[in-house]
Formats: structure tokens, sequence, C-alpha cells
């Protein structure tokens, strides 16, 4: 069964196609958050799209969602992925980015993060945190989807003097 969503002409003209670039998220408590170029509404959870006139948009997933189920509109990820993977990896990506931020915060002395995104029988985000090219600590997430583009676009917004490196093994 297709799922419909009504399209409410809001900021965004719906006579034009959109590209997703990528999805973030940024906790609004980090003064981070923005508003949605087409509803206005205040977002954490933010979605890159470029239109066929060439500009970027940053809208929440809310109306990233009415573009997908409209798919007419949106290129790039289709609803199921967005359904079984984007929406399900925030949560996650949450509590990563907050563990991270806090670790960096107290360990100021580490220079490089390295984090592994494994795909494999066990699923999980590893990290190994290195200060003076020497590894100090390590530490995991388990988690069950994850869109590690989001993942990297959100550990992207950290202001650290860390460097965070992502590598996925599937």
């Amino acid at each position: 069964m297709k799922t419909t969503k009504n399209i409410i002409q809001r900021n965004l003209p719906l006579n034009q196609h959109y590209q997703l670039i990528r999805t973030n998220y940024v906790p609004l408590l980090d003064g981070c958050g923005t508003c949605c170029d087409n509803c206005n509404k205040l977002i954490a959870n933010m979605a890159t799209v470029k239109a066929d006139n060439g500009k970027y948009y940053t809208i929440g997933l809310d109306c990233m969602e009415t573009f997908l189920i409209n798919n007419a509109l949106l290129d790039g990820k289709s609803i199921q992925h967005y359904n079984e993977v984007v929406k399900k990896s925030i949560p996650k990506i949450k509590e990563v980015r907050e563990y991270l931020k806090d670790f960096l915060a107290r360990n100021s002395f580490i220079d490089t993060v390295k984090i592994e995104v494994s795909f494999n029988y066990f699923k999980w985000i590893t990290f190994e945190f290195f200060a003076g090219g020497r590894q100090k600590w390590n530490d995991g997430f388990k988690f069950k989807n994850m869109d590690v583009d989001m993942l990297q676009a959100s550990l992207d917004t950290i202001k650290t003097g860390a460097k965070i490196e992502i590598v996925t093994k599937y």
C-alpha cells in the first residue's frame, strides 16, 4: 500500500525538482539548529537539498519525508530507506554524538578519533582515541540501522581540536 501525504505549498516552489545532498543532526542546545527553509520551523534534524535552479536549501526531516513520499519532487533516497534507516538512526546518532562530544571535552589532549562502523554479523561503532600517535582508549556502541553519512555530518559539527575519521566496513 502506497502512503500519500498532502503537499502544502510552503516556501519551497513545488514546480521544481530537488536532490537530497545529505542528512544531519545537530542538537538545538549546541546553538547549531536552524530554521527549515520550507516551513520556517526550528529544526535539529536537517536535510540539505539542491533545487534544479542550483540553489541549496536546509529543510527538516518532516518536510523531506513529504517530498520523499511524493518522490516526483526528490531524488537521492527512497521513502523505504528513510523509514528503515534514516529515521531509525537518529536516536543512536544522538547517543554517539553526545558520548563523543563529552569524552573529547573531558580529554582535550586527544588529537585523533578513528571510528569504524562495521556492518558485518555484529553491527558496531568502534572508537579508537589517539594522542600523539599512540592509542589511548577504545570503546564501542551496538546498533541495528545506521545512516553513516548522517553520522559523519553530525560528528563534523562537534567543535574540537581532534581529527575525526570514519571508516565503514561491510
